[in-house]
């Protein structure tokens, strides 16, 4: 169960960082007001989110792709290797 904590807290921490580097939100105070209440702004880019999030994909699946094909071309069976040899 701990570690089920610690790895949700990592996510969370790990989007949230991420998410400000790529400036999907920004945080801003707008003051303190006369009766003392404080007010946090936190504007939401979603589509700079969702362009990300897709640019992402894309790159993932293009390297998967050549990791594939890199993969296929060395594992290309010949007549030398001992599994297909004759006996």
């Amino acid at each position: 169960m701990k570690n089920l904590l610690a790895l949700t807290a990592f996510v969370v921490l790990t989007v949230a960082a991420l998410g400000w580097y790529r400036g999907w939100y920004h945080v801003q105070e707008s003051g303190v007001s006369e009766d003392g209440h404080q007010s946090i702004n936190i504007d939401v880019n979603r589509h700079k989110i969702i362009h990300d999030v897709h640019t992402g994909e894309k790159k993932l699946h293009q390297a998967i792709e050549n990791h594939t094909a890199t993969a296929n071309q060395h594992a290309e069976p010949t007549s030398q290797d001992p599994v297909f040899s004759e006996r």
